[in-house]
């Protein structure tokens, strides 16, 4: 039997980009049925059509319907609905809500979901039960991930007041001081790295954790660095942890002297934090000898508005995360490596610092709060709404008692 259709201009157009959209997307359902269309025109019959396919003659008969009916849309295949969600989507979303709070909210001893832990909840909070095995592809359907948590600090109102203070008037006010004088300024901090490194997730085969030996010695290193605020310019120091050299005010102030010297004749604005080692009597005699060295601290528990803190998070990532090292030597020898080619790409750490370029150079946004919320920790972002508010109050009566 052959069946005649008469094709419009724009349907000859849809169907071969029907067709060509299924090769993109791998859909052989609309690929099928779009090539079928396209054999009638070459007055095939729908028995050549259903054997050179792979189908049935009823199939074909169908699609010519769907395709008389509403056109080339009507080749498209529905999505299977599948059985109906024992949850409701309301019920859903207070699961969601309910295990983002943590098991411990919940009366159980541990800070990890397990699936028996999960079903057991589910079965108390909402009356259904489900397997085990249905567990993770429920919590993936409700949009949850099987994801490592992030350590932060706990802030409270008045300390997450002041890293708000200085994003809108402390960095802004420095930056004018460097470019008054025409000096640099410098983000630094140290980072730890342990012979024995941090296991990160990875691509494995399903199933099979990749296994990794661990070494039974022990021992770490500290890194002092330096980044420069547009040049994206790294300068650092490697020392060894032990109790014959321990990290004191003498070793830092050693990097500091080496920071100086490189920039030699420019006045130095170094941002740091308030560790116990970055004051003490060999630094201030340093400083009184060298007053182009200014030391600024940034406000308490406050790594997030240090951009530095992501550069040693690339070098790791990059060089030590699941990564066996013989020996001490082994380690320092891939820390070196890491940091010479993060030397060798200033680019790639002044992307790092796209955030705190855009708060000096724009400070009339930065005073009304533009850049409070990309710099805040996630876990504060709940109180910002009010604490913004409050900063405001304060930076303008401070102004107004200025003039």
């Amino acid at each position: 039997m052959c069946v005649r259709i008469q094709f419009s201009k724009k349907q000859l157009e849809k169907l071969p980009n029907l067709q060509k959209e299924a090769r993109l997307y791998g859909n052989m359902i609309l690929f099928r049925r779009a090539t079928a269309l396209l054999m009638l025109r070459l007055n095939a019959t729908q028995h050549d059509i259903a054997q050179a396919i792979g189908v049935c003659r009823e199939s074909i008969s169908r699609w010519i319907a769907l395709f008389l009916a509403r056109g080339a849309a009507g080749l498209r295949p529905k999505k299977s609905p599948g059985r109906k969600s024992r949850l409701s989507k309301q019920q859903h979303k207070c699961l969601k809500q309910q295990v983002q709070k943590g098991p411990q909210a919940w009366g159980y001893p541990g800070g990890v979901w397990t699936s028996a832990m999960l079903q057991e909840h589910i079965q108390k909070q909402f009356g259904v039960f489900y397997t085990i095995g249905y567990i993770p592809e429920l919590m993936r359907n409700i949009g949850l991930s099987y994801i490592k948590p992030k350590y932060t600090f706990s802030l409270s109102r008045e300390e997450l007041k002041e890293q708000i203070k200085w994003i809108r008037k402390g960095l802004p006010d420095l930056y004018e001081k460097v470019k008054a004088c025409d000096g640099v300024l410098l983000f630094q901090d140290e980072s730890t790295c342990q012979l024995q490194p941090n296991v990160m997730v990875t691509w494995a085969i399903k199933g099979q954790p990749p296994t990794m030996e661990k070494n039974a010695s022990r021992g770490s290193f500290r890194i002092f660095g330096t980044i420069e605020l547009f040049t994206g310019k790294l300068l650092y120091s490697i020392k060894e942890l032990n109790k014959e050299n321990p990290i004191n005010n003498k070793v830092f102030t050693q990097f500091v002297r080496q920071v100086a010297q490189h920039y030699k004749g420019r006045d130095i604005f170094i941002v740091m934090d308030s560790a116990s080692y970055h004051s003490g009597p060999t630094l201030r005699r340093f400083l009184e000898n060298h007053p182009n060295v200014h030391l600024e601290k940034q406000p308490k528990k406050s790594p997030n508005v240090n951009p530095i803190e992501k550069v040693w998070k690339e070098l790791k990532k990059d060089y030590t995360h699941n990564v066996y090292f013989k020996g001490k030597a082994a380690l320092k020898k891939a820390l070196r490596k890491g940091l010479m080619h993060l030397q060798s790409t200033p680019e790639r750490i002044r992307g790092l610092m796209k955030k705190w370029e855009k708060v000096v150079l724009h400070p009339e946004d930065a005073i009304v709060g533009k850049y409070d919320a990309s710099l805040v920790p996630n876990k504060h972002q709940h109180d910002l709404e009010t604490i913004q508010w409050e900063v405001s109050n304060e930076l303008v009566m401070s102004m107004l008692n200025k003039n």
